[in-house]
């Protein structure tokens, strides 16, 4: 999504009337859904206890966002286009955000590195599909060009649902996270609290000896 995005987007801004110095304006919705969505994202799903729910969330929003676009194409909206680049930043951001969050909370420390990995090799092929896609629409040729956008975006709307039901189905599920979170695995707050009133208990239980007693051997 993110790089069909890239390659499509200002061809098919430009193809629908946007002047080129009102480009810059008009790409805003990327960095700013990365700098607000992502961190709101991982709070909400925090408070929440699950991130499943999120990601879904995201990546139905980016499906969206990627249809508007094909959309806005064939009925010549800018507007239209502009309102499904808000939806496609906002969604991937929400989607990667809750996946990356996912896969954090599964697995003990040793099987990070391999998750991670997994997750590296997941977003290298999306990247790599999705330029693809925008090279054989066509993208680079010029404005004119950007006549087969739709179908690349079709494509690349179908392609996210695609993922999204391949994620829910063998991705890790939230009550591994809840299982974690509430016996205090990775959080380390749940386990401080018994800990110190054992050792409170403890102490209590032989007290030192007030000061001035003689000690006995």
């Amino acid at each position: 999504g993110w790089a069909l995005q890239s390659a499509l987007a200002t061809p098919l801004l430009l193809r629908l009337g946007a002047p080129a110095a009102a480009l810059a304006w008009l790409r805003l919705p990327g960095p700013a859904a990365g700098l607000l969505v992502q961190p709101a994202v991982g709070f909400a799903s925090d408070r929440a206890g699950r991130r499943r729910p999120f990601l879904a969330l995201g990546a139905g929003l980016a499906a969206l966002g990627l249809a508007a676009m094909a959309l806005a194409e064939a009925q010549g909206s800018i507007e239209v286009a502009f309102v499904g680049l808000w939806l496609l930043d906002i969604g991937f951001n929400s989607a990667d955000a809750a996946a990356r969050a996912l896969v954090a909370d599964s697995g003990d420390a040793a099987r990070q590195t391999q998750l991670q990995s997994v997750v590296a090799g997941a977003l290298s092929l999306g990247q790599i599909l999705g330029y693809s896609l925008a090279a054989f629409a066509g993208a680079g040729r010029g404005a004119g060009a950007s006549a087969l956008c739709a179908p690349a975006l079709w494509a690349g709307s179908a392609l996210t649902m695609v993922t999204l039901l391949l994620a829910l189905v063998l991705g890790p599920r939230d009550d591994a996270r809840r299982g974690g979170f509430e016996s205090g695995a990775g959080t380390g707050t749940r386990d401080a609290a018994p800990l110190l009133s054992a050792e409170g208990s403890e102490a209590s239980a032989s007290p030192l000896p007030e000061r001035g007693a003689p000690l006995r051997a």
